[in-house]
């Protein structure tokens, strides 16, 4: 089955197959655009269109005159591999990239995706806590808690909550930060005995100072942060 695509002014025709190795749920994709039947290549003494490879187990298929997708043994036997519409091949992309998600979070989005639900991590984990309440939850509510139930107790808490992410801790750290770098400039400092305050605070760890003697005479000075608390304090 050709699947015609269009890359600028170029036509590609990508045709998929499904691997023939047991157990495997790979696919062999390829593009046959520029196929010539009147210039078939000869490859190690065989009629040849293209090498290609199972996007899963790996293993090599010739493509072959007549559009058959080969995977040939040691012996020269083959098996011919099922031609699927290219729609297969992608939704098993989006399973792999779900099975090798290990990010409780993340993994419970992609599967909100690859089912093509709605819902919101948040919903999903509200879902799973009222059925373990005993409380009743839609059909496809109920198929994310049965598919992610390791994944929510995870993110649930002792206490029934939402556990916070590490992006909601590292959020709040820099709000934290910036409301201390608020409150420290402009803040009177003594430094090596003349007055002085805090100009601004940078991101690589420095401080830049206004100082002033007695006469009046002013300028500016750097100084890394561990100096700038050794002073505070």
């Amino acid at each position: 089955m050709n699947h015609f695509m269009t890359n600028g002014d170029e036509n590609m025709a990508f045709e998929v197959y499904k691997c023939v190795e047991k157990d495997c749920k790979g696919y062999i994709v390829f593009d046959n655009a520029d196929f010539d039947f009147n210039d078939i290549p000869v490859v190690n003494g065989k009629y040849e269109f293209a090498s290609t490879h199972c996007s899963e187990c790996g293993k090599e298929y010739k493509v072959v005159p007549h559009y058959s997708v080969i995977l040939l043994d040691k012996n020269g036997d083959f098996d011919e591999a099922e031609n699927v519409c290219i729609t297969a091949y992608e939704k098993r992309e989006i399973e792999r990239d779900f099975e090798k998600e290990t990010d409780p979070y993340e993994k419970v989005k992609k599967f909100i995706n690859m089912r093509g639900y709605t819902y919101s991590v948040k919903d999903v984990i509200e879902g799973y806590m009222n059925k373990k309440q005993g409380f009743y939850i839609s059909y496809t509510m109920n198929d994310c808690v049965n598919n992610l139930e390791k994944e929510l107790m995870s993110l649930v808490d002792e206490n029934g909550g939402m556990k916070r992410s590490w992006i909601q801790e590292l959020i709040d750290y820099k709000r934290k930060i910036d409301l201390l770098i608020e409150e420290l400039e402009g803040m009177e400092i003594r430094y090596k005995g003349y007055y002085g305050s805090i100009m601004y605070l940078r991101t690589n760890g420095t401080v830049r100072i206004y100082l002033e003697d007695e006469d009046g005479h002013n300028w500016e000075e750097d100084m890394t942060w561990e100096e700038l608390a050794k002073e505070i304090d």
